[in-house]
């Protein structure tokens, strides 16, 4: 097909994401479709929204949460791509070593292995997260 010279942005590129938006919701709400054909509907694991009140602390954003039910205050970080507990808190919480799934990370300081270990229970505030595989560090500024 040939090109137009259009270049789409502004309201193009919100049009865009509100397109993925709407096909990430609808799979959602698929996922939690009962297709048994049972009487009894199933039920969905999905919360839509849940209050989640955060502590400061220092320059952070904290939340109240439980390990395997040990209580333990998780540091927010939107843009973490996965779950971090000092090697304190896991032993607190009863958390396993896995140690043949391990995880390298690379930052400021250089690049580093850490082992990973599985939560049967994790609740930030009221909102439960089951299981969570969380990656095991030996100290978490």
């Amino acid at each position: 097909m040939p090109s137009l010279g259009l270049t789409c942005v502004g309201p193009c590129l919100y049009d865009r994401r509100m397109r993925v938006l709407a096909g990430v919701t609808l799979l959602l709400l698929a996922a939690c479709a009962d297709l048994t054909g049972a009487e009894t509907p199933a039920v969905c694991g999905f919360v839509g929204r849940s209050p989640l009140p955060t502590t400061p602390v220092g320059p952070f954003a904290a939340v109240g949460s439980a390990v395997d039910g040990a209580p333990a205050l998780l540091l927010v970080d939107t843009g973490a791509g996965n779950t971090v507990l000092s090697a304190a808190a896991a032993r607190r919480g009863g958390v396993a070593l896995d140690l043949q799934r391990t995880l390298r990370t690379t930052g400021i300081g250089g690049t580093a292995t850490y082992p990973t270990g599985r939560i049967g229970r994790l609740m930030l505030g009221t909102v439960p997260v089951e299981p969570a595989v969380v990656t095991i560090m030996p100290a978490v500024p």
